[in-house]
């Protein structure tokens, strides 16, 4: 889940409450947009599943929030974007919590979680065999995407098909991957609320002008010539 990143810095120790899950959401979302009562107001209606949930509920729900509105939303635009240009583009979701991970709070694969598995490292001889079999595979993936733009080849145990912005296909990347691996409109649902609630101005800085992210995705990616792999979203 990749808003667990927020609980790296304590944050599961501050959201105890709604009050306080409403001030780490005004604080999220308030160097963006100009309209935040409307944005806090869309993003509990969405994410919180109840006023009187515990702690740990109230945490779940804002890491959802969180990773939905600063990783998997960014990264279905550029893909699309990219996409729209002729770019082969290929999204993935991995969704695999490795075995000697201790990250229970997450309730999921940790942001960054596949980088283990793209670079062998010392950790490598802690995995079992189906993750070192799920690395293999995600590393010949990779390469064949660096040689020729397209990931796949005739060993690997599932087609990865292209993205476009009409079927909107992706990988989920774990250790039982097949035909059921490939699915469809990546939490469409909250990017579409999340890219509908940001279409605000942005607020000015007191060191200079913002960069509006939407528009500068949708000005510079479809003029963009290299490939894309984009990163995905747990």
């Amino acid at each position: 889940m990749e808003g667990g990143i927020v609980l790296y810095n304590g944050l599961n120790e501050k959201i105890v409450s709604e009050d306080t899950f409403q001030e780490h959401l005004e604080y999220t979302m308030g160097t963006y947009n100009t309209n935040l009562v409307q944005i806090t107001h869309a993003a509990k209606f969405e994410y919180l599943t109840d006023a009187a949930a515990t702690p740990r509920d109230l945490q779940m729900d804002f890491m959802r929030m969180y990773g939905d509105w600063l990783f998997v939303a960014p990264t279905t635009r550029m893909a699309r974007e990219f996409a729209n240009a002729g770019n082969p583009t290929y999204l993935y979701n991995f969704d695999h919590v490795t075995s000697f991970f201790d990250h229970p709070w997450i309730g999921g694969a940790a942001h960054a979680e596949e980088n283990y598995y793209l670079w062998p490292s010392d950790v490598t001889d802690m995995m079992t065999d189906e993750e070192r079999l799920l690395g293999l595979l995600m590393r010949r993936m990779w390469s064949n995407f660096a040689k020729t733009g397209n990931p796949n080849s005739q060993e690997l145990p599932v087609t990865w098909p292209r993205y476009d912005q009409h079927s909107r296909q992706y990988l989920t990347l774990s250790t039982s991957m097949g035909p059921g691996s490939v699915q469809a409109h990546l939490r469409s649902k909250q990017v579409r609320q999340k890219t509908t609630s940001s279409a605000a101005v942005p607020r000015s800085h007191t060191r200079g002008p913002k960069i509006d992210l939407e528009f500068w995705l949708h000005n510079t990616c479809p003029h963009t010539k290299f490939h894309c792999n984009p990163s995905r979203g747990s």
